[in-house]
């Protein structure tokens, strides 16, 4: 949709109708209980690319250009990265498979654990807060 042209027209379509964003046409994937996003979230997210169209413009650049092999060219800087690090993942994320959790933990030899939240997804942040704070609580009350 977006390498298509379509990201404006359904931002514009999203602004509308908050729950064209909780549906399969916006952050369906991105959210693990997409129905209890509210307006005020749904608002927050996509008023900056309403006022502006230059954001959406940026936005598609942003969403075309990532990929999983931009983690993987930098392999090597992460082989390097000597401090203690907590690796929290999503089981439901569509985006980025809880298969990438387990090639950091690979990579980067300061991961002192991998938690997965089962069925969370790219929001997790949002939707669990409370799993990922005492994730980071006991990480961050671990030795240095």
């Amino acid at each position: 949709m977006v390498a298509a042209g379509g990201l404006p027209e359904r931002i514009a379509a999203m602004a509308a109708d908050p729950d064209v964003y909780r549906g399969p046409d916006g952050f369906e994937g991105a959210y693990q209980n997409p129905h209890a996003v509210s307006d005020a979230t749904v608002n927050a997210y996509i008023q900056p690319y309403t006022a502006n169209p230059q954001q959406v413009a940026n936005l598609a650049r942003f969403i075309l250009a990532f990929d999983h092999a931009q983690t993987v060219r930098i392999a090597e800087q992460l082989r390097a990265l000597q401090v203690p690090t907590l690796v929290v993942w999503g089981t439901g994320d569509i985006f980025f498979p809880a298969s990438w959790a387990h090639w950091l933990a690979k990579v980067i030899p300061g991961v002192r654990r991998v938690v997965e939240l089962d069925g969370a997804r790219l929001l997790l942040p949002e939707e669990r807060a409370g799993e990922l704070n005492a994730a980071l609580r006991e990480h961050w009350s671990g030795p240095a």
